[in-house]
């Protein structure tokens, strides 16, 4: 086999199966997952998220981002003839005026490639008689989407912090980074 899944078997997971008579078996966990195994949620969830970090489009949008970002980062230090510290709020407000345009767009574009990347392959069928709840299947790709966005937000904030660094500033506030961006921007 070219893809091995260790995923968890009907004994190690809790849950429900409807039969093809339309009765509905409810099931609970018997047994830990041995080994390699893991659930189910978080084998496609890994699957999803590292197929847009892998992404050569994904990574085009990041780095010309990331340059955009670098751009207005060096020459954000006046403006109308008044000089102006790095201060995070500063740099944070640069982040989300230069880099939240090609957020909106990882998140338009890999929001339809997520939704329909099974059928342009022509493997939807195959998908969908897996005994993964269909659910399953969103919830992994919702969160591999926010996943990816993490990501973007984390580097841009290791890019504002070093543009503090770089222009003198070292009181860097961490903190109001993690919450301005990976927690009120997501």
């Amino acid at each position: 086999a070219d893809v091995v899944l260790p995923s968890s078997a009907w004994p190690e997971k809790t849950g429900t199966v409807t039969n093809t008579d339309r009765t509905v078996q409810l099931g609970r966990q018997a047994l830990p997952c041995p080994g390699d195994a893991r659930p189910d949620l978080w084998i496609i969830l890994n699957f999803e998220f590292k197929s847009i970090i892998r992404n050569p489009t994904f990574l085009i949008i990041l780095v010309i981002g990331i340059i955009n970002l670098v751009v207005s980062l060096v020459t954000f230090s006046e403006g109308y003839g008044v000089q102006k510290y790095p201060v995070t709020y500063t740099i944070i407000n640069t982040i989300q005026g230069s880099f939240y345009l090609f957020l909106i767009a990882i998140i338009v574009f890999y929001s339809g490639v997520l939704v329909f990347k099974e059928r342009d392959v022509g493997i939807d069928g195959i998908k969908d008689a897996t005994p993964f709840a269909t659910g399953m299947y969103f919830t992994a790709k919702i969160l591999a989407l926010i996943g990816a966005i993490a990501v973007m937000l984390a580097s841009t904030s290791v890019v504002g912090m070093l543009s503090q660094l770089l222009h003198g500033f070292t009181d860097l506030k961490i903190g109001q980074y993690f919450w301005s961006l990976l927690v009120m921007d997501m």
